[in-house]
């Protein structure tokens, strides 16, 4: 059960189950709402993927209904994960210390005692030292030339998507931005377009600069689409695919390119976090992360604890079969817990650092959140809301933050301002509501996300 079925196809499916005629469902996070009468077992896998958070109404979060449901149907159920969220560690050492909680159990090995890959890391801060920044430190460098003369395949990966994140003037610094959001239009060299990523407007890129009517106008940075052209330019005898949220747009790209790479038709593949999961390749004995620290420096308190994942999961891509397999991580911040731990493949060590963070700043599993996001396109109502909205909510919240704008203070030409609630971790948030019962500001929406995942 997924949202790419027609409305027949669901209907079947959903009748099958019905009828009993299904004993196992598969699906995503709409799955739970399957009919299931005589239920036995819920299996929730990648238990930390924030795909499991609904983030428009109905909002929900997958893993706690799942979890509901079992309790409901009396039966087990099991959170599947290489790298398990704090959350589920958390609850997982609180059954171990005998209160209520999860059960550990681990999987120390590989499949087919596959050795784990080596991992290096690589300071990209010594190519500026020396006056030589490249894209490939000269050890990656050197690991793909090997790699390719052994005849094996090796994967990049940059979590950006586009050719650069934005087009700049070189001549006064002007950027061209989306008329919609607050957000830079990214440059999508193939089709020579501009683009924004969060409401979707594309443009032709301008020969001028709007603002100083200067001509120096260039992309400026890196994405998955430049590795790609430099990948082909160092290495101009391999076979290079790329695989990325634009490509897999195209009908029947992705398997395509999966099927390509599987068959050997492809040496190089060149990814965003597409290609971080999920993928068994027992001929990749290279991944490359260009560049470890884009994740790394959102601002949202889980950015680490994705970063980890993210590194965790794409270094798990290399030596799948019998070859042994090696990562290069390159990033300008190689002590990081993130980096570090997910290079000594050692979650533990990363969770244990992170709970003390966790509990020092108080935010989960130590607090719970609810994020009160108030957006309109009127930005001047949609302050004064925010104001006469934490006026409300401050009797009720142990903690207040805000109001403060959103890190993406504009969406779709909507203003966006938050505040965020910390409550006791097992506190019922029905009070919160109440609070702002009948609050209703004319031209303004008010979201209320309890248990938010993603705080941008």
């Amino acid at each position: 059960l997924h949202s790419n079925l027609s409305a027949s196809e669901r209907l079947a499916e959903w009748a099958r189950v019905r009828s009993g005629e299904a004993a196992i469902v598969l699906g995503a996070r709409s799955a739970v709402f399957a009919p299931l009468t005589n239920l036995g077992l819920v299996v929730i896998d990648e238990e930390h993927e924030g795909a499991y958070k609904q983030e428009t109404s109905p909002r929900y979060h997958a893993l706690h209904v799942a979890i509901q449901l079992a309790k409901l149907h009396g039966c087990p159920w099991v959170q599947g994960s290489a790298t398990p969220s704090l959350e589920a560690w958390s609850a997982a050492e609180e059954g171990e210390e005998g209160r209520e909680g999860l059960t550990l159990l681990s999987l120390p090995r590989r499949t087919a005692d596959a050795k784990l890959p080596e991992v290096f890391i690589e300071d990209l801060t010594a190519g500026y030292r020396l006056g030589s920044p490249g894209l490939f430190s000269a050890n990656l460098h050197d690991a793909i030339e090997e790699t390719l003369d052994r005849k094996e395949q090796i994967i990049l990966f940059l979590n950006r998507r586009a050719y650069a994140p934005f087009v700049i003037c070189r001549d006064c610094g002007h950027r061209t931005m989306c008329p919609n959001c607050s957000v830079a239009l990214s440059y999508h060299r193939r089709a020579d377009r501009l683009r924004c990523h969060q409401c979707g407007h594309h443009e032709a890129p301008s020969p001028e600069c709007p603002n100083c009517n200067g001509l120096r106008l260039a992309p400026f940075g890196v994405g998955a689409e430049k590795v790609e052209d430099i990948v082909r330019e160092t290495f101009p005898t391999s076979r290079v695919a790329r695989l990325d949220r634009d490509v897999a747009s195209r009908k029947g790209a992705l398997e395509e390119v999966l099927s390509a790479f599987r068959t050997g038709a492809i040496d190089i593949l060149v990814g965003t976090q597409m290609v971080a999961k999920g993928l068994d390749f027992p001929n990749v004995t290279l991944v490359g992360v260009i560049a470890a620290d884009i994740s790394l420096n959102l601002p949202d308190f889980r950015a680490s604890e994705r970063t980890f994942q993210l590194l965790s999961q794409v270094a798990g891509r290399a030596g799948r079969g019998q070859r042994p397999g090696r990562v290069f991580i390159q990033t300008f911040n190689p002590k990081h817990a993130s980096i570090v731990c997910a290079a000594a493949h050692d979650p533990a060590g990363f969770l244990d650092k992170l709970r003390k963070e966790r509990k020092d700043a108080g935010y989960p599993p130590f607090r719970r959140l609810i994020n009160v996001v108030l957006s309109g396109e009127n930005r001047p109502a949609v302050v004064a809301a925010a104001t006469e909205a934490a006026a409300r909510l401050k009797p009720v919240a142990a903690a207040l933050l805000g109001p403060a704008d959103c890190v993406l203070e504009r969406v779709q030409n909507r203003w966006r301002r938050h505040i965020i609630l910390k409550l006791p971790p097992d506190a019922n948030p029905a009070p919160i509501g109440k609070a702002l019962l009948g609050f209703a500001p004319k031209g303004v929406q008010v979201v209320v996300d309890v248990d938010p995942y993603s705080m941008m």
